[in-house]
């Protein structure tokens, strides 16, 4: 059986699933104008375990299942959504496919997240019902949030007798592009407002032997230079930049060529085979922006990724002040934003999940981090699709979710950006800061720019399938 007429609510049951189908309001999109209804889908199995998703992001609203004493409680806040075109981050918001350059949207400070400011959680699906089967679809245009290609993004959804519910993302394009898709559903398995306190219980375990290495969001700082207390070095005939600042490397690089990680990079050569100074468009050769803060004077400079063939974005800062003592002080600063994304072991750290452990034991210890937002490598078999990647455990309502999926990573987040206050009111109660925790699979972030990661290239004639699967048990 299929439909799509707006005759509400329909029912349907198929091998011990329930289905209906009703309206979940409306959506007006901002940029057309255009108005449509939202439609939501809800199984119930006989196990009495039951999943909603409503065609506006492809969300999943809502998970019941009973704990071990027959209580239902909705797992799931009002997140859940689907994102795409690439989830995670993308640093600069930049991408490079067959060497053109595509700036893409940036709703992350100069990073793109999640697919940008209109991303697939923000639009409303197409929809086609079979049975018990729901699928979604969405074209995503050319160049829609800076992306090149027509995407069509197909997903799947379906409750099983066996409590597990089935997510199958598959998406063409029509030239090539990066694709990189999961659902971002938050789970608290006592309950959808059991908060923090709650969620400090739950046992993780995550099939990994590797994460991916996190960069700070803002960058690594570190000081370059200590500045002049004198202008004696400015004025000085004999100085041919004539005061200038001189970088991104000052004096020679012998050869031109520098290496890093184990990757050899080619400089340009403006000292016969060597670079001096920066190269040929050194610091020294560009107009610096401005900024007056009282007496101070701070000039900024981009210098963007392989310019003059140094690896990374480094943002500089030069602050220049004159004291009433006549002293000039001068006090470089730059933060680069090439991450390092090493691929780490987890033994011995407080990411190795491999041996379960209660989260609220560790949650505190990770470093420069105020809780888990990291990729974690899983571990396949070369020819292996499906694989286990993840199971937490909530002792007190007996409930355990496990998490399967063909894709290489799975983000681990633990909601630490969530507030702490009472801003967000979701189905019946607060949702605060390490009040829920997402696991999405995914290729790892940033894979656009890493080429030690999986590819994340999606050229037209081939597709793009992602297929995942959360499995819920309630232990007796």
């Amino acid at each position: 059986m299929s439909h799509n007429t707006n005759d509400f609510p329909k029912y349907y049951q198929n091998s011990g699933v329930e289905f209906e189908e009703d309206e979940f309001g409306l959506f007006t999109d901002k940029t057309t104008g255009e108005t449509t209804p939202v439609r939501r889908f809800t199984w119930r199995n006989t196990n009495n375990v039951s999943v909603q998703v409503i065609t506006y992001g492809a969300t999943i609203t809502s998970i019941k299942i009973p704990s071990k004493n027959g209580y239902l409680n909705p797992l799931n806040p009002y997140f859940g959504a689907t994102v795409g075109r690439v989830a995670n981050r993308v640093g600069y918001a930049r991408i490079k496919i067959e060497d053109i350059t595509y700036n893409v949207s940036a709703n992350l400070g100069k990073h793109q997240l999640h697919g940008g400011f209109k991303g697939f959680d923000k639009v409303n699906w197409n929809h086609y019902v079979s049975d018990t089967k729901v699928v979604l679809s969405y074209l995503s245009k050319d160049m829609e949030e800076g992306y090149p290609g027509d995407v069509l993004v197909n997903i799947t959804f379906e409750l099983t007798s066996t409590n597990e519910f089935l997510v199958d993302f598959k998406a063409t394009s029509s030239k090539p592009t990066f694709v990189n898709l999961t659902n971002h559903s938050y789970f608290n398995l006592a309950g959808h407002n059991k908060g923090a306190e709650e969620m400090y219980k739950h046992i993780i375990s995550i099939n990994a032997d590797y994460t991916t290495e996190v960069p700070d969001k803002e960058g690594l700082i570190d000081d370059l230079a200590i500045g002049f207390n004198n202008v004696e070095g400015y004025t000085s005939p004999k100085c041919s930049y004539f005061g200038a600042t001189i970088g991104r490397v000052a004096n020679r690089i012998a050869g031109a060529r520098e290496t890093i990680e184990g990757i050899t990079y080619q400089l340009t050569a403006n000292d016969g085979p060597n670079q001096l100074h920066g190269g040929f468009v050194g610091f020294d050769k560009v107009i610096w922006e401005s900024y007056v803060n009282e007496t101070q004077v701070i000039l900024s400079y981009h210098s963007a990724d392989l310019e003059e063939g140094h690896p990374g974005d480094v943002l500089a800062n030069v602050t220049f002040e004159l004291s009433e003592d006549n002293e000039i002080l001068i006090d470089f600063k730059a933060t680069t934003t090439k991450p390092t994304c090493k691929i780490l072991p987890v033994d011995g750290t407080v990411f190795d999940f491999r041996v379960p452990k209660v989260l609220g034991d560790v949650i505190n210890n990770v470093p420069k981090a105020d809780g888990y937002d990291h990729n974690f490598c899983i571990i396949r078999g070369s020819q292996q699709g499906l694989a286990f990647q993840a199971k937490v455990d909530h002792p007190d309502s007996g409930r355990t979710l496990e998490v399967y999926s063909n894709q290489p990573g799975v983000q681990f987040y633990t909601g630490n950006a969530l507030p702490e206050d009472n801003s967000i009111l979701g189905k019946d109660g607060f949702i605060k800061k390490h009040g829920a925790l997402c696991l999405e699979p995914q290729i790892y972030p940033d894979a656009i720019h890493h080429d030690n990661f999986p590819n994340v290239i999606l050229y037209p004639g081939e597709t793009y399938h992602h297929t995942l699967v959360y499995k819920f048990i309630i232990n007796k």
